[in-house]
């Protein structure tokens, strides 16, 4: 069924309001990415989770510290004193100092558990900020891909009009056949739908980018990548590449903070001490007492033995839960070893197909020239010459797609190898 083009109008109108507000001059790829990760929610929720964790961190330390407090007891008891008994009240307040000397290295365990969780939740906001950044900057090579494509399409519209133009001027003229200009319109209709659907597709993948960035963008500059060796990053044993992503180190930091947090053993096999200091701060007692104690220390030793396995099935849990660390680290790094694999290959492909594109390009476009002049002269065939005709536009489009899976491809393996915000000069909002 043909496309019909006048439907779009209204819907190309409502966009093209929709996106008239004053541009950013931040255009490049690297400025658009940093206006981008200044709000990206998912950066923000990392960021705030490692400073979390940074709290978290502080917690436990001040376990090593003492606790410091005022107690104040007020009661009523009958006691021997002297051989008499009495019925006496005390009001009593005092200051005290608790240390916990030694747990079975709980606090140690946990410390060192909570750092490697802290260094995770830093890796977290790394891949967040990388991830962002690929996002967005997939979303600007969409944009320039688009905007190529509509320069294609208003180019091919121009290039049918001209063409429905001299095919009517033919047929007035008694040169052509009447079912000329109906094959010239009919052209004429699919390349203004064609144009019509590029110009939708254009705005909204211009107003993509501006959702992401957060504000309009001007015109989109080419991107500059540096020049990746394809060969050469195949080469790369798959270990190198995974020690500077992100994701695998921050799931490795994990996987080291559960086990960590089992210690070589349960702290809750092993003794507790505790020193206590006290220092009276008032009392009244009715009657009075023959003595009483106005300071004084206290260590204490203490040993609990559980007897209903509880600790014994949080070891197990510790267990468990460190072999799912270390399993979820295998998963990511077979991951990363799939997609960076994927992407080199999509590359690779990319600049295979790009001077094939461009020989047939150059091909087509000799044969459309010499074929237009044969129809004028009456010895080529007008549906051959828009067959001919259509054959550059699409060979264009293709080149315009492959290029941009090729930017896709180089933008996934420098997220994938953690080295995306260097590449874009942004590795100063690396945490």
């Amino acid at each position: 069924m043909p496309r019909q083009p006048v439907p779009l109008r209204p819907l190309l109108i409502t966009l093209a309001l929709a996106c008239a507000t004053p541009a950013l001059q931040a255009d490049t790829l690297p400025e658009v990415v940093r206006l981008a990760l200044a709000h990206d929610p998912q950066v923000r929720s990392a960021r705030a989770l490692w400073q979390a964790t940074q709290a978290q961190t502080r917690q436990v330390r001040s376990r090593w510290w003492p606790s410091a407090g005022v107690n104040a007891q007020v009661g009523q008891a009958d006691v021997t004193d002297l051989n008499r008994d009495l019925n006496r009240r005390t009001e009593r307040a005092e200051a005290y100092v608790r240390l916990n000397v030694y747990n079975g290295g709980a606090d140690q365990a946990l410390l060192q558990s909570t750092e490697q969780e802290q260094q995770a939740a830093r890796l977290d906001l790394s891949r967040a900020l990388q991830e962002a950044a690929q996002q967005t900057a997939q979303a600007y090579v969409d944009a320039q891909r688009q905007q190529g494509i509509l320069t294609l399409a208003q180019q091919r519209l121009r290039d049918v009009q001209k063409l429905a133009t001299d095919v009517d001027r033919l047929v007035s003229s008694g040169k052509s056949p009447e079912s000329d200009r109906h094959a010239a319109q009919a052209s004429l209709a699919d390349a203004q739908a064609a144009h019509d659907a590029a110009v939708v597709d254009a705005t909204l993948t211009r107003r993509r980018l501006q959702t992401l960035v957060g504000a309009p963008v001007g015109d989109l500059q080419a991107v500059e990548l540096p020049d990746l060796s394809v060969d050469q990053a195949l080469s790369i044993p798959p270990g190198a590449a995974q020690a500077r992503n992100p994701a695998w180190l921050a799931a490795q930091a994990r996987a080291s903070s559960a086990r960590l947090k089992l210690g070589p053993i349960q702290p809750e096999l092993l003794p507790k001490v505790d020193l206590e200091w006290r220092q009276l701060l008032s009392e009244r007692t009715t009657p009075t007492p023959s003595s009483g104690q106005q300071k004084g220390w206290t260590l204490s030793i203490g040993y609990d033995l559980p007897l209903g396995g509880g600790s014994f099935a949080k070891r197990d849990e510790g267990l468990a839960r460190a072999a799912a660390a270390d399993g979820d680290t295998e998963r990511i790094a077979r991951t990363i070893d799939l997609d960076l694999d994927n992407a080199l290959q999509t590359l690779h492909r990319s600049r295979q197909l790009a001077p094939i594109y461009q020989r047939q390009i150059r091909h087509l476009e000799a044969v459309v020239s010499a074929s237009t002049l044969q129809y004028a002269a009456g010895r080529r065939d007008l549906i051959d010459l828009i067959s001919l005709r259509e054959a550059p536009f699409n060979i264009s489009q293709r080149l315009i797609d492959n290029d941009s899976q090729g930017q896709k491809a180089a933008l996934a393996y420098w997220t994938l190898t953690g080295q995306l915000l260097s590449v874009l000069g942004l590795s100063s909002l690396e945490p």
